[in-house]
């Protein structure tokens, strides 16, 4: 429950509308993300507005014993230290362990069958939906990860195999989802840190 220092009041209403104001910026997003989605249990107490999120909050990372550790430890016969590649050399379409990120699934064709289909599609092909937590305003941003060329699934690793490296992979994986998956943003990473075992 989050109480705010607002002091919020009807300053008019009738004709089927309502005027609300002392609101700070956060309780206005409270209050649209109750009106437009349900995203809180909302009141006002003396003039303060108390909001509830209608979801469980999230665990932050660290909080999440599962989830370590990440690695594994390295034995005694190994030793573990970072490397640093040569620089980046664009012009040559260098890559080592290239990801692939989308964003805006659908771009400006969203509908719920589209987003179906087109996320499905992404789920076969080995990408895994990433969300953050939502904002005041109920809102979240939502990427599409494939980490490494490795993960691709299905018709995309068909479509990759035959490459002799990671460049070649990767071009042959842009090809293929830039004709197989409509979004409003693809971005891709490579690798530049690596800790290795000796």
């Amino acid at each position: 429950m989050d109480a705010t220092n607002d002091k919020v009041k009807i300053s008019s209403y009738g004709n089927g509308g309502i005027t609300i104001i002392g609101l700070s910026p956060e309780s206005l997003d409270r209050l649209m993300a109750s009106i437009s989605s349900g995203a809180y249990y909302i009141r006002c107490h003396e003039g303060k507005l108390i909001s509830v999120p209608i979801w469980k909050e999230l665990p932050e990372p660290t909080d999440d014993e599962k989830m370590l550790p990440f690695w594994r430890k390295a034995t005694n016969e190994e030793t573990a230290q970072t490397i640093l590649f040569d620089e980046f050399i664009f012009e040559n379409q260098q890559v080592s362990s290239p990801a692939i990120t989308i964003q805006s699934l659908c771009g400006y064709n969203y509908s719920p069958e589209n987003y179906k289909f087109y996320a499905e599609k992404l789920k076969s092909y080995g990408f895994e939906c990433l969300r953050s937590r939502r904002g005041n305003d109920a809102k979240f941003w939502e990427l599409w990860s494939l980490p490494a060329l490795c993960f691709a699934k299905g018709d995309l690793a068909d479509h990759i195999k035959m490459s002799q490296n990671d460049t070649e992979k990767l071009n042959f994986a842009l090809n293929f989802l830039k004709n197989k998956i409509a979004f409003g943003s693809l971005n891709v990473s490579t690798q530049r840190l690596a800790q290795i075992i000796e």
